[in-house]
Parts: C-alpha cells; sequence; structure tokens
C-alpha cells in the first residue's frame, strides 16, 4: 500500500519536473554558447538567443525587434539577470551573400550576428529543432521564454526590470 507521503512526494516531483527540465536546458544553452563564444561575458545577463533565416519573413521581422529591444535592456537591471541582456542572433542560411545581404537591409548587423557556417553552433542548434525560433535564460539558468513573437518582445523585457 502506498503512504499518503509517498503520493505527496511524487506529486511534489510531478510538479517541479517542468522547471527542473527547463533549468537544465536552459544551463546547456547558456554553456554550449559560452563554448562557441569563449570571449562571451554572460556573467549576471539575461541571455536572448534568436535563431532566424533569411528566407523566413516572419523571423526576419522578428529579428529587427528583438535587436531592437535588446539594445534598449542590454545594460538595465533586470530578475536574474542584474547586468542587462546579451542577445545573439544567429542565421540558419547557409549562403553568406544571402546572409551578409539581410542583415544590411534589415539593419540587423550586431556584434554577436553569426551565421552556421562554421558548425560551432550545431549543439545549440538542436534546441530549436534547427528551425528558427527564440529562447530567452535568466543567469540562473531558467528559461524565462521560447518562441518570442515580435508583438510581445518589448512588455516581456520590461516585466523584468527591477526598481
Amino acid at each position: 500500500m502506498i503512504s499518503i507521503r509517498k503520493i505527496v512526494h511524487l506529486c511534489l516531483l510531478l510538479l517541479i519536473a517542468p522547471f527542473i527540465k527547463s533549468q537544465t536546458e536552459g544551463l546547456e544553452v547558456r554553456n554550449k554558447i559560452q563554448f562557441a563564444i569563449p570571449d562571451l561575458n554572460l556573467e549576471n545577463k539575461i541571455l536572448f538567443i534568436n535563431v532566424w533565416q533569411s528566407g523566413d519573413f516572419l523571423s526576419r521581422q522578428n529579428n529587427k525587434e528583438f535587436l531592437r529591444v535588446s539594445e534598449i535592456y542590454k545594460g538595465a537591471k533586470l530578475k536574474n539577470g542584474l547586468k542587462g541582456v546579451c542577445y545573439i542572433n544567429i542565421s540558419l542560411d547557409n549562403d553568406n551573400t544571402i546572409w551578409e545581404i539581410s542583415l544590411k537591409k534589415d539593419s540587423v548587423m550586431s556584434h554577436n550576428s553569426f551565421n552556421t557556417d562554421s558548425k560551432r553552433f550545431d549543439e545549440v542548434l538542436k534546441y530549436f529543432g534547427n528551425k528558427t525560433g527564440s529562447r530567452i535564460v535568466n543567469s540562473n539558468g531558467e528559461i524565462v521564454s521560447k518562441d518570442v513573437k515580435k508583438e510581445n518582445c518589448f512588455n516581456l523585457f520590461r516585466s523584468l526590470i527591477t526598481r
């Protein structure tokens, strides 16, 4: 016979399991980004990763807004990211020329804009199913949000401000 105590423990485990999985994934993503870009300083920063593609109109529109918002909050004091946001922009484009044209045309050239020709982001892209999308991971490794859209990006980061 199962005791009430065991049932309570099982229920608690079921409640926290998604959090543990989310934090594990978030820590892994942060570590893989740090490995791919060794000189990147992620200490006490929220990591905002966007994976996009030149041929995907919505991902390009998201990319424009994500860069704008990350510039606004790059030095802000945020919950679990007191030193702001670090925006990483990874393109799935295999053609460097198309990637570069898109960056210039959309005015989204940033210090942390990368394409996948070097294969250094392969481990990170697995978390995205090698498709476009985004992840926001706080400094504790918790995933704050997945697949953010341009319409809710600004409000999401505004909600993270600490005063």
